[in-house]
């Protein structure tokens, strides 16, 4: 059941009928809307509370906000300008050091909500944020003028030359012991200065979090972050936005000084906004249970979302910006999409003008769903150089860092990476691919498919796997049929034989399972032989390998698991087979790049090989290993999925864990480290964003798939 309240009447919103009927009206002044009664935890599994905050402006939405996020009062509060709000930008930070509301004003006059609510609130010190000629300096006269519990209250300007020198002055008068550490390191913001949508997405974490915002011009980084990274020791700065944002030599000349950068940035506003609210779930302590709602673009957004950063800040909301006040925007409806069976209560920020009643009400159906998404759908993150995400963008127009619908696609049962491309079965035993077009590697054009196609010419498929740029199906008569760059064997014709629609390939019996490594295929027959053949040798079963149950390769790396919990690493073609010593009682495996891993029956994920990218996750960023490492923290796994630099865990209670590379978005939990300086991975385990109820999990090189169950 949802309830969004706002203005004089309430909406609710049933949670399997989406029926829309009256209900009891909430009344409110013009400067306060009284919040809804909060959610018991009770009653969180059937309710679902929306409130808006509104007033008959800015002015007064902003009083409603503070009057919400401080019903006690506030010592002090952050005075910004309603109208040009550019200086504004980097307030929600001061606002949070000093433990107070942000209110709007007009440039010229006091606007009446703001004073009647600083009277109100009882506060004693105000800091006006920007120049005169944002605030003029007869409205900072009237604040000192104020009477507020029988005394004038204390009044500082914090501005500077420009909104770079603002930026700079806010973090030089809350100082370096202010800011506040991330994974250890003392951490600031960087966005774009010349657009204002990636700072208002920052600025609930810069407020709840204790992190300045730094503006910097595109092209360059501005010489008045670079002061406040060496004044203040930062250590680290998280990148908000594109390159069309803040530009790959700013951040270089970040990651030049020493201090470590992360980018993290989605194809648009809004879903960099929501990639952002995944790194704030994952890095600063916010929850999944709420979040708040402020319109994003640049035609009359942005002043609703300054003034509710308080109150997201403060209840630890992600907030999540609108394209427009009727359109939700991609990347908030794909984070809703991924995130919403876990939400209980949302905050928007404005009245209809600025959030239609219609908008929050399809955010709130999308949040009231029972699950991440339909049954049987399949869910992408990561890199989309080849169009691996299929979500119908082009390729290299922007990986995503939090997980997204791959399109069209339901009633999937399995789903398998490749190394550009991906392939899912579906419960009618039809299989679909996307991504670079399967076999084109080597082709001066190749065609990428950004949305699932139908592969022809396959029935009754039980099984697939995906290899570097070839493909295997497993047909329920025991044949197999590929398709892709050398799938076939010599046999078909030349060094690299390239059929672009499955050939049975013959010479082998009949089999129960199949894998594929990179350019290589792998059949298991029933009696736990194990076959192979590549671009150069025809199917042959491999000496030393008996009573196999799963082959994993990738690269490198090609693993066998015995029926006896054993597994055994015959590497490349024609390598003998050797057990791997130290681990047992093993169920699954996963090859990834020069690592391997296994999952023992206990539930626990053992891994052992390459570490350069903290793909161990034994909490080691340096050192490889040649026996198994237990991977810290990890419980209850049921499945392990591997390709690259990136492990993927899928736990008993259907969500999906990763470690290892940062590249490109692959951990799905909102960070992207293509660019970082002393950042390798994630050596411990972190949470997928938004994923619940899977039941099955694949791998393709820096991308992860997860399949959705019931």
């Amino acid at each position: 059941m949802f309830r969004l309240t706002h203005g004089h009447r309430a909406v609710r919103l049933g949670r399997v009928r989406h029926r829309l009927f009256a209900a009891a009206a909430i009344t409110a002044s013009a400067t306060v809307l009284a919040a809804a009664s909060p959610v018991s935890q009770a009653a969180a599994s059937s309710t679902w509370v929306f409130t808006r905050f509104q007033g008959a402006d800015r002015y007064a939405t902003s009083a409603s906000i503070a009057y919400a996020a401080f019903p006690n009062g506030a010592p002090a509060a952050v005075i910004a300008s309603g109208a040009t709000f550019a200086d504004a930008l980097s307030a929600s930070f001061l606002a949070g050091v000093v433990g107070g509301p942000i209110l709007l004003t007009g440039p010229t006059s006091l606007a009446e909500p703001t004073q009647q609510a600083l009277v109100s609130l009882g506060v004693q010190t105000v800091y006006v944020v920007g120049g005169t000629s944002a605030i003029s300096q007869g409205v900072q006269s009237d604040l000192e003028a104020l009477t507020i519990h029988g005394q004038h209250p204390n009044v500082t300007r914090v501005a500077g030359a420009t909104r770079y020198d603002t930026s700079r002055a806010v973090a030089s008068l809350a100082g370096t012991s202010a800011v506040a550490t991330i994974d250890g390191k003392r951490t600031a913001l960087l966005t774009s200065g010349v657009t204002f949508p990636d700072a208002l997405a920052a600025s609930a974490v810069a407020f709840g979090a204790h992190l300045p915002i730094l503006l910097t011009s595109t092209n360059a980084l501005s010489p008045q972050a670079a002061t406040v990274i060496s004044d203040d020791n930062i250590q680290q700065v998280i990148v908000l936005g594109g390159t069309s944002a803040v530009s790959t030599a700013a951040q270089n000349a970040v990651s030049e000084t020493g201090t470590t950068t992360l980018r993290v940035a989605g194809a648009e506003r809004t879903a960099t906004a929501a990639a952002f609210a995944a790194w704030a779930i994952g890095h600063a302590g916010f929850t999944t249970a709420s979040i708040a709602v402020a319109r994003g673009d640049q035609a009359g957004g942005g002043v609703d979302a300054l003034a509710i950063s308080a109150l997201a800040g403060l209840r630890k909301e992600p907030l999540l910006l609108t394209d427009s006040p009727t359109a939700v925007g991609p990347g908030t409806s794909g984070w809703l999409a991924g995130s919403g069976s876990l939400l209980r209560a949302g905050d928007a920020a404005g009245g209809t003008h600025a959030l239609s009643d219609a908008l929050l009400t399809s955010i709130a159906t999308a949040a009231t769903s029972d699950g991440p998404a339909t049954a049987g759908t399949v869910w992408a993150w990561g890199f989309n150089g080849d169009g691996e995400l299929g979500n119908g963008t082009n390729p290299f127009d922007g990986s995503i860092h939090v997980p997204g619908r791959v399109a069209g696609l339901t009633n999937v049962v399995a789903v398998s990476g490749g190394g550009q491309n991906a392939y899912a079965l579906r419960a009618d035993h039809t299989v679909w691919q996307w991504g670079l077009e399967t076999g084109q590697t080597i082709a001066p054009d190749p065609t990428y498919n950004d949305v699932p196609v139908q592969v022809g010419g396959l029935a009754n498929v039980t099984a697939i796997a995906g290899g570097y740029n070839e493909a295997f199906a497993l047909e329920s008569d025991g044949s197999v049929w590929a398709w892709g760059r050398g799938a076939l064997g010599p046999e078909a014709g030349g060094a690299y034989p390239n059929s672009p629609v499955p050939l049975r390939v013959s010479g082998l019996p009949p089999a129960v399972a199949l894998a594929a490594g990179w350019g290589v295929g792998y059949a298991i027959t029933a009696d736990g032989t194990v076959w192979d053949w590549d671009t150069t040798s025809a199917p042959a079963a491999i000496a030393g390998l008996a009573g196999i149950t799963e082959v994993s390769s990738s690269n490198a790396t090609s693993l066998a698991l015995r029926n006896d919990g054993t597994v055994w690493d015959f590497g490349e073609p024609g390598q003998q087979p050797s057990q791997v010593v130290g681990v047992s009682d093993v169920s699954a495996i996963a090859a990834g790049q020069d690592t391997g891993y296994a999952l023992r029956r206990d539930g626990t994920v053992w891994a052992w090989g390459n570490n350069d990218a903290a793909q161990l996750g034994d909490g080691s960023q340096t050192g490889n290993s040649a026996t198994p490492v237990e991977v810290v923290g990890l419980t209850h796994a049921v499945a392990i999925a591997s390709k690259g630099a990136t492990a993927y865990a899928l736990k008993a209670d259907g969500t999906v864990w990763a470690w290892g590379a940062y590249y490109a978005g692959a951990l799905g939990n909102g960070t992207d480290g293509n660019t970082y300086q002393g950042v390798i991975g994630s050596a411990v385990p972190v949470q997928v964003t938004g994923i619940t109820h899977a039941v099955s999990i694949g791998s393709a090189y820096a991308t992860g798939y997860a399949v959705i169950g019931s």
